[in-house]
């Protein structure tokens, strides 16, 4: 996972040096999760392009990959940013399709549908994991969270040949 972390973040890293904002990543730790490493790369872009469409010039974007010692054990990414936040009413509204919030004073992101973040939870869920966001407000940055088990969960939806 952690391979895959930081080769996800490589690809995407002009897109950051274009944009004048830092990309950290802390993925130094050999982390394994039971996944299909195309499906969660899509996560992981998606996760890094919002984040980075999130972030003002000179913004700070971290990306880590950890385990969770908690029951089932869990490989723990986050992905962290210092841009425009969430507003509270709207943390769960940003996972539901073709929603794409407004913020005062600051252009709409050229592009993207809504879906992004509706596809990348539902990936999550179907290897037995999940996507939370948590973020102290408007202005105040956010981090996602992706959750997967590190064993397959029973029933999970994943390729035999990515096991």
């Amino acid at each position: 996972m952690a391979a895959l972390a930081r080769a996800t973040a490589e690809r995407l890293r002009p897109q950051y040096e274009d944009q004048l904002v830092t990309l950290v990543v802390d993925a130094g730790t050999l982390v394994g999760a039971f996944c299909d490493p195309d499906r969660i790369t899509q996560v992981l872009v998606n996760l890094l392009g919002n984040a980075l469409a999130a972030c003002d010039r000179h913004g700070q974007v971290t990306l880590s990959v950890h385990t969770e010692p908690s029951p089932g054990h869990h490989v723990i990414v986050r992905v962290m940013d210092d841009g425009i936040g969430i507003a509270e009413h709207d943390v769960e509204r940003i996972f539901h399709r073709f929603e794409r919030l407004e913020h005062p004073g600051r252009p709409a992101a050229a592009g993207g549908s809504g879906i992004g973040l509706t596809i990348a939870r539902g990936i999550a869920r179907a290897h037995g994991g999940d996507i939370t966001p948590e973020s102290p407000g408007l202005g105040k940055g956010a981090t996602f969270t992706l959750r997967l088990p590190q064993e397959p969960a029973p029933g999970a939806d994943i390729p035999p040949a990515s096991r």
